[in-house]
Order: structure tokens, then sequence, then C-alpha cells
């Protein structure tokens, strides 16, 4: 599978691969529902409610005991918080305009980039400093 750089992720043209469509209940559920995995007007409205969640959270105001009671992704961010230098998630794939799957490297922009950017970009971090600095007391 071909390996492209970041740039490729602010390009229309190279799409996130569809998931089907699943019975609720379980992961294959949770991926085919989730904003990450749709495009259009169904990750637009997902994001939405993504960024309006992440928006009545306060970074400043995350204490550790909060951290805590992170779910794996909380897990991840400390590591990354705690000195890890290679990125949570490494690489993302798209589906480029000629219908191959390509992987992009998530190395420069750990968040992404474009209209998939991750959102949590202040409180990701802030969570993951919490739960190191909850585990070195």
């Amino acid at each position: 599978m071909p390996l492209l750089s970041h740039p490729v992720l602010a390009d229309p043209e190279f799409v996130v691969p569809a998931v089907p469509d699943s019975p609720p209940g379980g992961v294959a559920w949770l991926r085919s529902s989730g904003a990450r995995f749709s495009g259009g007007a169904a990750h637009r409205r997902g994001s939405a409610l993504a960024v309006a969640d992440l928006a009545s959270v306060d970074p400043e105001g995350l204490r550790p005991r909060e951290a805590e009671r992170g779910d794996g992704s909380v897990e991840v961010l400390a590591s990354t918080a705690a000195g890890r230098t290679d990125p949570p998630v490494p690489l993302t794939r798209r589906v480029a305009p000629d219908g191959t799957l390509v992987e992009v490297s998530l190395a420069e922009v750990p968040f992404g980039i474009g209209p998939h950017a991750r959102p949590g970009r202040e409180q990701g971090p802030a969570l993951a400093v919490g739960l190191v600095e909850a585990r070195t007391r």
C-alpha cells in the first residue's frame, strides 16, 4: 500500500474509506456510526456534535482525577506526554482518486488536518498531562 505525506489529508479528492453499516452494539457498529469513518453531511454532523461537546470542556480546569477515568485514548495521550516521540496514531488511510487505498503519515500532524482533523487538540493533551501527574504522585 503506498505511503503518502500529510498534505493529502486536505485534498478533497482523497476520501475516507467507507465502513459497512453494522447492527447496533459492538465495535463494527461504533465504527460505522462515527464521524471519523464517514463523509459529507454525516461527517459534518458528527464532527459538529463532538466539537460542541468539547467546547464545553476547559482544558485548564481538567484535574488528574478526571483524567484517571480515561478510556484508552487517554492512555495513548499520556504516553505521548510522558516523552514518547512517535505519534500515538502513526497512519491513517484514504482512498485515492483512482480508487487505490493509500496510507497517510500522521508523524507531522498527530491530530490530522483538513475536514477530518481530530477535535480535542487542547483537551487531549491536558487529560494526558493530568493522567501522568496522577500516576507520579
